[in-house]
């Protein structure tokens, strides 16, 4: 009797208990703007519960796995103009720097001063400091169901997002819509949406819970609105491995549209540009796609992509990595305001996968300091042991989310062994001896076969597989009596063919390698480099490739050169043969000047990238008495020559000398240069001075040649 008399007075406490306590599930924010930058955390509110004794809020935290997160001990809840300090937090120590998990994810949970009873909305705020976390107007999720006005709102069969509603517009099949015309009657709404002159009617049905009705151009759908960061995972499985091939096109365009809410000022100053980068494989280099942005913040990338590519979007302020897939439309929402990521499109389930579950960086070597020392096998076995951690979290990942798509499954996995397979390769400089086993190569040769096509999904392919080919030609003959510009083209092409590469992978090996070459001379094609093409190169794309490329060339050729006087004939040094006797009688006629000296060489990228902005230093600097010596290192007069017209480094104060090796070898040494390019200022009294001085920072510069044009 006493039992049963307990197990009743136990149940009426626990009833009671649940009586007295409020659950918000899933509830809503209204400003969540957690995910600007490459530094910001992603906070998402799962739960709040509410009693007499305490307010405790639920966060899923995430964040990039290498950085902290740190929460002030000043953390508050702010409701109704009254503020309600935190008392704890499980999880995590309040006011100090704390390491998430490998995956840079953690459950929070923060206790609070109670609330006050049947509360509607409330903010949570990180702290007194400028830069706090604010999560303003947590509210139910019901609630922000039943404001229209903004919404995204996803289809509850397919699990896509479809549809959003914004005070100026709604965005409906990857485009922004305005009303035409609006009808409410209480809780439901009629709208005549429009679009570049095409007109669609929208239903919009009495909110039911966070459910409901839509009919869109006629076709009715359940929905249920977003309220998570990311779009959650479908309710469907997808069983498809492939990606689209379309045979490296060059008219497939992808196109990206999108919308960047509530852009803060500052990012607004940036650049009135949205830049989409990706690798052009053909050449082995990054290029950029720019989109205008409008007062709002939307754009419309357009994407000349040769097929199905990883794509960096905007990486100064949305830091979004996902692959896109040719002559494919997308559209994105990253609301710096809302908090909200997501994709929309046809197909765009692996892009909304890949931002709630970002496959985490694989590129990674040995310790500078380990250079020389490190064996390829303590390499391989360290990179092994990473490789089992990833897979382990990527298990765990899949069981907790059983759901996600087959191809994220198998990307994510090809993604990091590409990843890992290149930072193999470039931890080949870091080995003893540079010795290179073959096991070693053969790891690498396991992880290349596995990788998905079309190549350019990911970013690392080409980088990973000139590496690994290079290893393999460098162990060839070198053969003296071929052309310079055919050694390392045939040394590569008879490598892939004893590797068993298909065509298309050899097209693209040879156009990179072609292309590199006559950016390298920047000269057009010789007669041998063009036999080769027609012999060898198959794949229509290259050969557009290449005769782009080989015409920017031959008009470099046929274009005058500006202020020929700037090139110096070395006549003016002939036998002079010490270094230091060499640079006076050059900076002689120049005294009564600031000298900017410039020891740079024609097969030097950093140079040839500092050169490029030299008429945005020379206008700079003209307000002073300041004169320009380039001294080229190693370099093809033609070339030379080239180059200089290539990027207009000429003027009335600018001198240019190709001086021959052994007194180029003589200055250098005297300037004690020991890489590339080496700058050094010289006063108006002719003295060379010891001061770091480098024409890439031009701010810092203009502020010595300034001191010195008013000694």
């Amino acid at each position: 009797m006493k039992k049963k008399i307990l197990f009743f007075a136990l149940m009426c406490l626990i009833l009671c208990h649940a009586h007295s306590q409020t659950i918000w599930h899933q509830p809503a924010v209204k400003e969540n703007s957690q995910i600007e930058g490459y530094f910001s955390s992603l906070l998402n509110i799962t739960r709040v519960e509410f009693d007499k004794h305490e307010t405790r809020v639920y966060m899923h935290v995430s964040l990039r796995p290498e950085l902290w997160i740190r929460f002030s001990k000043d953390t508050y809840l702010n409701a109704e103009g009254k503020s309600y300090a935190v008392k704890g937090c499980d999880g995590l120590e309040l006011g100090k720097e704390t390491f998430l998990a490998p995956d840079g994810n953690a459950d929070l949970v923060f206790h609070f001063e109670p609330l006050p009873k049947n509360i509607r909305e409330f903010d949570f705020i990180e702290g007194h400091e400028t830069d706090a976390f604010k999560l303003l107007g947590i509210t139910t999720i019901e609630t922000q169901a039943k404001q229209l006005f903004p919404s995204n709102w996803r289809n509850v069969k397919t699990g896509t997002w479809d549809i959003s509603f914004y005070d100026k517009f709604a965005i409906y099949d990857c485009r922004f819509w305005n009303y035409k015309q609006k009808k409410q009657h209480n809780d439901q709404y009629e709208f005549l949406l429009e679009n570049e002159g095409k007109e669609i009617k929208v239903k919009v049905e009495k909110c039911k819970k966070t459910h409901r009705q839509i009919t869109v151009d006629g076709q009715k759908a359940e929905y249920e609105i977003i309220n998570s960061i990311t779009l959650p995972d479908y309710p469907k499985p997808d069983t498809r491995t492939g990606f689209k091939d379309n045979g490296y096109q060059t008219n497939d365009t992808i196109h990206l549209i999108g919308w960047l809410r509530g852009m803060p000022e500052n990012m607004k100053k940036q650049s009135d540009e949205y830049t989409v980068n990706y690798t052009n494989i053909l050449i082995d280099q990054q290029v950029g796609v720019t989109a205008k942005l409008d007062s709002l913040g939307r754009f419309h990338a357009k994407i000349p992509a040769l097929n199905s590519v990883e794509v960096f979007n905007d990486w100064g302020r949305t830091f979004v990595r996902t692959t896109l897939e040719a002559g494919k439309t997308y559209f994105l929402l990253y609301d710096m305001k809302g908090g909200h990521k997501i994709f929309m499109g046809k197909d765009a389930r692996l892009q909304n996968e890949l931002l709630a579950y970002p496959i985490p960086w694989s590129n990674f070597h040995p310790e500078r300091q380990e250079m020389g020392k490190i064996t390829a096998d303590e390499i391989l076995e360290r990179y092994q042991s990473h490789q089992e951690k990833y897979l382990k979290e990527h298990n765990r990942l899949v069981e907790a989310h059983p759901l996600l798509s087959t191809r994220y499954k198998i990307y994510s996995i090809q993604h990091y062994n590409c990843g890992l397979a290149s930072s193999l390769m470039q931890a080949k400089f870091y080995v003893k001896d540079r010795f290179i086993p073959k096991h070693y190569l053969d790891y690498v040769e396991q992880l290349r076969d596995a990788l998905p096509k079309p190549y350019t999904l990911i970013r690392d392919y080409s980088h990973m597989l000139r590496d690994y080919i290079d290893e393999h030609a460098s162990k060839k003959k070198i053969n003296a009596d071929m052309d310079a510009s055919l050694i390392r083209l045939n040394m590569m092409t008879e490598t892939a063919n004893e590797l068993g590469m298909e065509q298309s992978l050899k097209d693209i090996l040879a156009t990179s390698e072609i292309i590199q070459w006559l950016e390298y001379t920047a000269q057009p094609m010789n007669s041998h480099l063009i036999t080769f093409a027609k012999e060898h190169i198959k794949m229509e794309a290259a050969q557009a490739a290449l005769k782009h490329e080989n015409e920017k060339y031959m008009a470099l050729e046929k274009k005058e050169l500006r202020y020929e006087s700037s090139l110096h004939s070395n006549d003016e040094v002939a036998g002079i043969n010490e270094g230091e006797d060499i640079l006076r009688k050059l900076l002689a006629p120049l005294k009564g000047k600031v000298v900017l000296i410039d020891v740079w060489g024609t097969w030097c990228a950093p140079c040839k990238e500092a050169l490029s902005h030299s008429q945005e230093e020379y206008e700079r600097l003209n307000k002073y008495p300041i004169a320009y010596l380039y001294l080229a290192n190693r370099s093809n007069d033609k070339t030379w020559k080239n180059v200089i017209k290539q990027y207009n480094v000429t003027g009335e104060n600018v001198h240019h000398y190709n001086l021959p090796a052994p007194q180029q070898q003589k200055i250098e040494s005297f300037l004690q240069v020991h890489s590339f390019p080496t700058y050094k200022i010289v006063d108006k009294q002719g003295n060379i001075l010891d001061i770091k001085v480098d024409a890439r920072s031009l701010d810092t510069l203009e502020k010595i040649v300034k001191k010195l044009s008013e000694e």
